[in-house]
């Protein structure tokens, strides 16, 4: 009888991992007693590395599952690895960060196989950029030459003879640094930086040596 208990005491004191991989992290020592719930150890499988972080209600609510992301990490990769969005919460949570609370939706992004992925190890911070359009051709515009009046967009366009003219353009996909143009423009249209007040139709301008 005692041996037959022993025997059951000693299988579930057996713990199997339920997938194959490389032991992470060890959070107990031999002959540790533990409460229900204790996290024994951290299981994982280095080449099929996965990320998971918050993005702002606000961002969120433009991703979808599959859009691409670029992950960076300028000190560890010669270039971006490559990403997908594989899951995304259903409900935002309430979080702090160094910027306040935020509300924030999880989502999680599956690392895709690369040459250099042996280089982003579990638990290294890396920058995200999340993919939600791209176009082959565009004609673009810098961010600093989009003037908005009475909800219009518009931007003052150098003729020839260096006078401005104020055009209307629909703008369509943008980032950071740059507006696509979709009317309102062609190619090779030289059109002013930061125009103030003093930049109106049919002032003459002086074209720098940039042809800016």
């Amino acid at each position: 009888m005692a041996y037959t208990e022993a025997e059951e005491k000693l299988r579930r004191a057996s713990i199997i991992s339920p997938m194959d991989g490389v032991l992470l992290k060890l959070a107990v020592r031999e002959g540790q007693e533990v409460e229900p719930g204790t996290l024994l150890a951290q299981i994982g499988n280095p080449e099929h590395l996965q990320i998971e972080t918050g993005i702002n209600e606000i961002d969120a609510a433009q991703l979808k599952i599959g859009d691409g992301v670029e992950i960076i990490n300028k000190a560890l990769l010669n270039e971006p690895l490559k990403g997908k969005i594989e899951y995304i919460s259903p409900i935002a949570e309430l979080v702090n960060t160094s910027q306040g609370e935020q509300t924030q939706v999880k989502i999680r992004i599956a690392v895709e196989e690369a040459k250099n992925l042996g280089q982003i190890k579990p638990g290294f911070n890396v920058n995200l950029k999340v993919i939600l359009a791209q176009k082959d051709q565009a004609l673009l515009i810098p961010y600093e030459a989009l003037v908005q009046e009475n909800n219009r967009d518009v931007v003052y366009v150098v003729g020839q003879d260096a006078v401005v003219s104020k055009k209307e353009i629909e703008i369509g996909l943008s980032n950071e640094l740059y507006f696509e143009v979709l009317s309102g423009l062609k190619v090779g249209d030289k059109v002013v930086l930061n125009p103030d007040e003093q930049i109106q139709d049919g002032v003459k301008v002086i074209v720098n040596a940039a042809g800016q």
